[in-house]
């Protein structure tokens, strides 16, 4: 007979913990920011880039279902402490190294890219699964969406600022997002909390496997899972792309680029503030209007004329894609069982960005051919459909 209990009766003050997750979305949004505009005003070229976006996905690929694992083996809330660390250490490696001209800097700044990524794929399961211990019965749909307003501020915040600091080098900005993960560090230690859910397993019975993992979910999760899976793969190559099109097609500098992503940011804010009022899509015919409005804002970007039309489409593109995603996390969340919880949430990390490269790869493969307004149009049309299959399957 297996028995879940808390390791304190204290309930964690979930707006400090959350509060130290937006601090470090700060941090990495400034440094991406400044790093992606740091290699394209370098030389680099759109593949670049795009080889740059797939490298900072291998490390969830990779890693998601090694982190999920120990999620549930071992103190979560010493991994949320280790890994802002370890963010802070590597982001000071950048500062230090920042002296050097921006082509010396080019395999620096993409490996910081990677070990960055590396520590955050050890953070999200870990969090995401403790959520359910720490929210009141009821609201897990509503601390979801807070997290999301506290991350999308961060990114906002973050975005904006680097756009600003890229023009001093991308050491200023790897300088704000040392400090902000140094904080972070310091937040979480202050908590108390409910470490983990503990198992007292007198049968020694092992824990299931991702199979038997998958077949517990319920078909309209699992139906869920594959239409995220596929709606990342072409939605992957946007963040990569943003620099081209402010560099490119709008002809505007590094404070335009972190205009567009404080945008999209604020699509999320917007999408988590709608979801904190009760606006949930249901099931797979709600992921599906999302995807619409994904692809048609895709659609809408290959023609865009100026700034502010194209951060007014990232903005509506954010809201559709937080709104769903926070259903989306709600229902695994609950579905998943509270001794793998933390597996079954790394291996769907790990399964998302995988798709992540192979849209990254089908778009370098794609843009010398097609160019940017081709593979905007493109992915748009292919997320069109994806989005109405969803939404006329959901409705049966």
């Amino acid at each position: 007979m297996t028995t879940v209990r808390r390791t304190l009766d204290v309930v964690t003050p979930l707006p400090l913990l959350l509060a130290a997750q937006g601090l470090g979305v700060m941090g990495s949004a400034a440094y991406s920011v400044a790093a992606l505009w740091t290699l394209k005003a370098g030389g680099g070229d759109d593949r670049l880039l795009a080889v740059a976006g797939a490298l900072f996905a291998l490390p969830a690929l990779l890693l998601g279902v090694l982190a999920g694992q120990l999620a549930d083996r071992v103190d979560r809330k010493g991994i949320l402490v280790l890994a802002p660390l370890a963010c802070a250490a590597v982001l000071g490696g950048v500062v230090w190294l920042a002296q050097g001209t921006t082509v010396a800097m080019t395999v620096p700044l993409l490996l910081a890219g990677v070990l960055l990524n590396v520590a955050l794929t050890f953070d999200e399961p870990a969090f995401l699964a403790s959520l359910p211990e720490l929210a009141s019965e009821g609201e897990l749909g509503r601390v979801n969406a807070l997290h999301q307003l506290l991350t999308s501020a961060g990114s906002i915040g973050g975005a904006l600022l680097g756009g600003v600091l890229a023009g001093w080098g991308v050491g200023a900005a790897a300088t704000a997002g040392l400090f902000a993960y140094l904080l972070c560090f310091l937040l979480v230690p202050l908590t108390r909390w409910p470490a983990r859910a503990v198992v007292l397993a007198s049968s020694g019975a092992p824990r299931p496997n991702l199979r038997e993992l998958w077949r517990l979910l319920p078909p309209a999760l699992r139906q869920l899972v594959v239409l995220v899976c596929a709606f990342i793969t072409f939605a992957a190559p946007m963040p990569a792309l943003l620099p081209a099109l402010v560099h490119d097609q709008l002809q505007l500098g590094p404070q335009a680029l972190g205009t567009l992503e404080a945008a999209f940011g604020g699509g999320f804010v917007l999408g988590g503030g709608l979801a904190l009022l009760g606006v949930r899509p249901r099931r797979l015919a709600g992921l599906g209007v999302a995807v619409l409005v994904a692809g048609a804002v895709r659609l809408g970007l290959s023609v865009a004329p100026t700034l502010p039309v194209s951060a007014g489409l990232l903005l509506l593109g954010g809201a559709a894609v937080a709104v769903a995603s926070i259903a989306a996390m709600t229902q695994l969340q609950e579905g998943a069982p509270a001794t793998s919880r933390g597996a079954l949430l790394g291996a769907v990390s790990s399964l998302l960005a995988g798709a992540t490269p192979l849209g990254l790869g089908l778009a370098t493969a794609a843009l010398p051919t097609l160019g940017l307004p081709g593979i905007l149009q493109g992915t748009g049309m292919v997320l069109l459909l994806l989005g109405l299959g969803a939404l006329l399957r959901g409705r049966r």
